[in-house]
């Protein structure tokens, strides 16, 4: 069945996991936080102003998907309120956020053009005494805000607009992707005695509720066949972050490009290990994704050796000193189980140009020396963790 949808060489639906929401199953778990944020806007109906909302979490337990589901809710009730949502990880600055607010308030469009606060100021503040409604703004993401000042800039103005625009009515929903954010850290005493946000936590996602619409995603994402429940298990238990279906869905789009670079009808685990690997470690990922097999080979047991040499898991040393003997005892020892290598029957020259290449791609560090006996010796510095190297190198002999 699968392979009859693969004539445009993909395993996806016509959708984009990584940037299309999934608000099903992601409300049904967060379905408290949903209730406690509309139950909270519920003067908005009666024009009175909401106290302000900080959302907080990990990345991916849900806070943007609640955050846009409650600026929707918000516009089924145009008579009394205009919201808008902003994202402070793309426009960062204070003016273009500002300027941000005002252009999906009025529905403008400013194509490239800046505009200062105070032409800002004053069109939202006619714009907002015209219509005579509440603002509700959503700052999410304001952890990633450039500077503290730009921040305070933008929830002060916000906060102080009434006073040069009597009637003028606005309320803060902020979001926070960092549990350990202290907003008393960031602002002025006197924008935090405007902004004090009730806050709605947002813990990590079990196993069991990532599972869930982790299930939910692939269906929709994927043909089937694509992926097992087994793997959709194996990704969630993989989870670095410990609870967040952001990390999971880009494990899943990652092992799903894997696949289809390989031709592969379905995705399969080794797809799954490498995107897990890619994550954890990217840059050695990248280095050792392009070896070639003897220089797989030497590395590994250099890496090998040293990781030998620990004490309690501790690295004396990252640096490895080589000679024609040490060279045949390395090469001798084990291979990745590879016989096809042929890795020692290298000549001394053959092993020295891989080694160069080696360093070339930033994996080693190297300092050849003639011994007393003018016999020449290489000190060989690793870059990288032993035990990276090993789990990495055994990755790329299972691909």
């Amino acid at each position: 069945m699968v392979k009859r949808y693969l004539k445009e060489s993909t395993l996806r639906r016509k959708i984009n996991i990584r940037t299309e929401i999934y608000e099903p199953e992601t409300l049904k778990v967060r379905d408290a936080q949903f209730k406690k944020i509309t139950t909270h806007l519920l003067p908005v109906r009666q024009g009175v102003v909401p106290g302000h909302t900080l959302f907080r979490g990990i990345p991916g337990t849900g806070k943007r998907t609640i955050a846009r589901r409650t600026i929707e809710w918000l516009s089924d009730t145009p008579e009394s309120c205009i919201p808008v949502f902003v994202s402070c990880g793309f426009f960062r600055n204070a003016t273009y956020i500002l300027q941000e607010i005002y252009a999906e308030a009025s529905g403008t469009e400013f194509e490239g053009k800046m505009l200062n606060l105070k032409t800002v100021s004053r069109q939202l503040g006619n714009l907002l005494v015209s219509e005579n409604k509440i603002l509700i703004v959503c700052l999410d993401g304001i952890n990633a805000v450039r500077a503290n000042k730009d921040l305070d800039n933008v929830i002060s103005w916000l906060l102080q607009l009434h006073r040069d625009y009597p009637g003028v009515r606005i309320s803060i929903i902020a979001t926070v992707n960092d549990v350990n954010y202290n907003i008393k850290d960031t602002l002025e005493p006197s924008t935090l005695s405007l902004f004090q946000p009730e806050e709605i936590c947002f813990p990590p996602y079990t196993k069991k509720e990532l599972t869930s619409i982790m299930s939910e995603v692939a269906s929709k994402a994927y043909y089937p066949g694509v992926i097992s429940q087994r793997q959709i298990r194996e990704i969630v238990a993989s989870d670095l972050h410990k609870g967040s279906l952001e990390f999971c869905i880009y494990l899943l789009s990652k092992s799903s490009i894997n696949a289809e670079s390989a031709d592969n009808t379905a995705i399969e685990d080794q797809n799954i290990r490498d995107a897990l690997l890619s994550t954890r470690y990217p840059d050695l990922f990248s280095i050792v994704e392009v070896l070639e097999l003897p220089e797989l080979v030497i590395i590994y047991n250099i890496a090998r050796n040293l990781e030998e040499r620990s004490v309690n898991g501790l690295l004396n040393s990252a640096k490895y000193h080589i000679n024609k003997k040490l060279k045949t005892e390395l090469l001798n020892s084990e291979t990745l189980n590879l016989s096809q290598a042929g890795c020692e029957k290298l000549s001394w020259e053959e092993f020295t140009m891989y080694l160069d290449r080696l360093e070339l791609n930033e994996l080693i560090d190297l300092e050849k020396s003639l011994q007393y006996n003018d016999e020449e010796e290489t000190e060989i510095v690793l870059r990288f963790d032993p035990k990276e190297v090993l789990e990495l190198c055994r990755n790329a002999v299972r691909a």
